[in-house]
């Protein structure tokens, strides 16, 4: 999502990641659109590391798209 007006930080994003089955959720905020992928990248490796990930859901947005192509990339043995 995006905001009309930067945040005193200077982030305009926002992405909400949700664990549907903990229902536990965590804001990201960034400054441009292309820092979504590696953001997101390092957040999901993080989260694996701490409860593991069977699977991920986007919406079909355009910057997911990348998003997707780095996750099909990313095997078992690459997420710790």
């Amino acid at each position: 999502s995006s905001v009309r007006h930067k945040s005193i930080g200077g982030s305009k994003f926002w992405v909400l990641l949700v664990d549907e089955f903990t229902k536990y959720k965590w804001s990201k905020f960034f400054k441009q659109k292309s820092n979504l992928k590696n953001m997101i990248m390092l957040t999901l490796v993080e989260i694996n590391k701490k409860f593991g990930i069977k699977y991920i859901r986007c919406d079909n947005a355009g910057e997911n798209k990348e998003l997707r192509k780095e996750c099909w990339k990313m095997d078992k043995t690459n997420w710790v």
